[in-house]
């Protein structure tokens, strides 16, 4: 029962994080023409989307490939460099934020 939870739960959440990446990168351009600098507004809510759909990615492989298939060597690189890309676009867009006040 656990795990079932723990599959479903964690389909939910990446489900939710997905559609949440897809509606700020959909959305970004409406969003920062609010800003001082909208072009860089823009670019750091399209690297903070970029960031959810990757981490998205890995917490599906995480929770709900991990727990259908066997774990293998394929499927732990494939969710080191979702979570690396995720790590490496949150800081873009934190970088990008910061620099578009």
């Amino acid at each position: 029962m656990p795990r079932r939870l723990t599959t479903i739960l964690g389909s939910f959440a990446a489900f939710s994080m997905l559609v949440a990446g897809l509606w700020a990168w959909n959305d970004a351009r409406h969003l920062a023409d609010a800003s001082t600098r909208p072009e860089v507004t823009l670019w750091a809510l399209r690297a903070a989307a970029v960031a959810l759909a990757a981490a998205a990615q890995a917490m599906i492989l995480t929770f709900v490939v991990s727990r259908i298939y066997r774990r293998d060597l394929f499927s732990d690189v494939l969710r080191v460099f979702a979570g690396l890309i995720a790590a490496i676009a949150l800081i873009c867009a934190i970088a990008l934020g910061l620099a578009g006040r």
